[in-house]
C-alpha cells in the first residue's frame, strides 16, 4: 500500500490525489503503529514528504505533509546517515516490493 501512496504523492498532475494520499498515509501510520519502521521500509518517504513541503503551493497539502512528518517523528542522525547510505546502494524500484 505504501509504495502506491508514495507514487501518488509524487504525482504533480492531481491536487486531490496528493491530498488524499497524504491523509491516507497519516491514517495508515497512526493506525498500524509502524511509524518508526516506515523510515526503514521506505527510505525515500522522508525525501518525498520534504519535497511536498518545499514545492507545494496549496496550504492544505503542505499542512497535511507537516502533520505526517510529525507522525513519523525524529530520526536518529546516525541511523539517518546509514539509511541514506543504504538508499544510495539500492536500485530505484527495489523499495516498492514491500508493503505495510
Amino acid at each position: 500500500v505504501c509504495p502506491l501512496i508514495i507514487d501518488m504523492l509524487q504525482d504533480t498532475t492531481s491536487l486531490g490525489k496528493r491530498e488524499v494520499a497524504l491523509w491516507t498515509l497519516g491514517q495508515l501510520l497512526s493506525a498500524t503503529g509502524q511509524i518508526h519502521a516506515a523510515h526503514y521500509k521506505y527510505p525515500n518517504l522522508l525525501d518525498v514528504l520534504l519535497n511536498v513541503i518545499k514545492v507545494e503551493q496549496q496550504p492544505s497539502i503542505r499542512k497535511e505533509a507537516l502533520r505526517v512528518l510529525g507522525l513519523l517523528g525524529a530520526l536518529d542522525p546516525y541511523r539517518f546517515k546509514n539509511l541514506e547510505a543504504a538508499n544510495s546502494k539500492r536500485s530505484p524500484g527495489s523499495n516498492q516490493e514491500n508493503a505495510v
